[in-house]
């Protein structure tokens, strides 16, 4: 900070004062050239009305970072807000479907193991297969190998074909995910289904004393999720393709308990 200051006073005194903070002054007293040096210091009243900018600088920025994060705050509350409104719109929605992860505080629901191929290859068995590469084994959730899916073998393509997994012991079985056959418009429509610990119980699974069936794919892609009403507790996991576009070929997986 820089200024000038020209002061006569009495007795030819002539003072010019030219710098900043602490500076030397010349003095020429009654018109002499010899000068007489004063020193004044100003530098703690500079100091301190720097340190009062440099408060009322830093708390403008403050009052600004305030108000931003006020403002994030009501953008979080009302995003908050959205979702769960759009939660609530889903559970409605989707009351009789399944999810994969459950959000309520009683359980969780998790993939049993076919996508992750916990349940091994010799768990999967089926009524009929078109050949090797569209074999049981194949039926697992987003596979994309081999033929990318389970198919029913040539001239089985009809009701009462079916799809079995073996989860080794009884377990608790929450619903299905049902997906089509990738890169083909093979997909099944709707299908029924047997939870029991015996092959030989047919006995297919109901809602209000009528036997349930299941709504399933419009694609090849779409994963479709199907909440069983009461969570089963069984061995065997049997699924009946009722109605399906072009060839009965389907990809799954079992939703359970989270250990």
């Amino acid at each position: 900070m820089f200024f000038k200051l020209f002061y006569l006073v009495p007795f030819g005194i002539f003072i010019s004062i030219e710098g900043s903070r602490k500076c030397s002054i010349p003095v020429l007293c009654n018109n002499r050239q010899t000068p007489t040096w004063v020193q004044v210091d100003i530098e703690n009243r500079f100091d301190c009305k720097e340190k009062l900018d440099n408060l009322n600088r830093r708390a403008e920025y403050l009052k600004d970072q305030i108000k931003q994060l006020n403002t994030e705050l009501d953008n979080f509350e009302t995003s908050s807000h959205k979702f769960d409104q759009t939660a609530a719109d889903f559970a409605t929605e989707t009351s009789s479907r399944s999810v994969i992860i459950s959000t309520t505080p009683e359980h969780k629901e998790c993939p049993i193991g076919m996508e992750s191929r916990k349940i091994p290859d010799g768990a999967l068995t089926s009524s009929s297969e078109y050949n090797v590469q569209h074999s049981a084994k194949y039926a697992r959730l987003d596979i994309v190998e081999a033929a990318g899916g389970w198919s029913v073998g040539i001239g089985r393509n009809q009701v009462g074909e079916w799809i079995q997994v073996d989860l080794g012991i009884v377990k608790k079985v929450y619903g299905i995910i049902i997906q089509g056959r990738p890169y083909h418009n093979q997909w099944v429509k709707s299908f029924k289904a047997t939870c029991s610990n015996a092959t030989s119980d047919n006995s297919f699974i109901t809602e209000n004393g009528v036997v349930k069936i299941f709504p399933a794919n419009t694609d090849g892609n779409t994963h479709v999720y199907n909440r069983l009403t009461e969570p089963l507790k069984c061995r065997y996991f049997r699924l009946y393709p009722q109605t399906w576009n072009e060839w009965i070929s389907l990809r799954m997986e079992l939703l359970g308990d989270c250990f």
